[in-house]
């Protein structure tokens, strides 16, 4: 069964958790230089999204934080083909 977040896209209730502790720190990336290319990303600021996480009140447990790590993979692997 699928539920409609705020953007309209299906998102499975169980992994519901998750994608609100990714959207809560999404803007957290670590960068390392490129040269001319600009910057590559290679994943979140694990100590800022740590700071994220409770700022927003969600309390980052092992298995929330695993499920969190998937959607960075998933993230990072998009963000490089492009």
């Amino acid at each position: 069964m699928l539920t409609r977040g705020p953007s309209g896209s299906g998102v499975w209730p169980q992994n519901a958790p998750a994608v609100r502790a990714f959207l809560a720190v999404c803007n957290q990336w670590r960068t390392i230089s490129a040269g001319l290319a600009g910057f590559r990303v290679v994943g979140l600021d694990y100590s800022a999204a740590r700071a994220g996480l409770r700022l927003s009140g969600i309390r980052p447990t092992p298995e929330l934080w695993a499920e969190v790590q998937v959607i960075e993979g998933a993230a990072v692997a998009a963000m490089r083909e492009s």
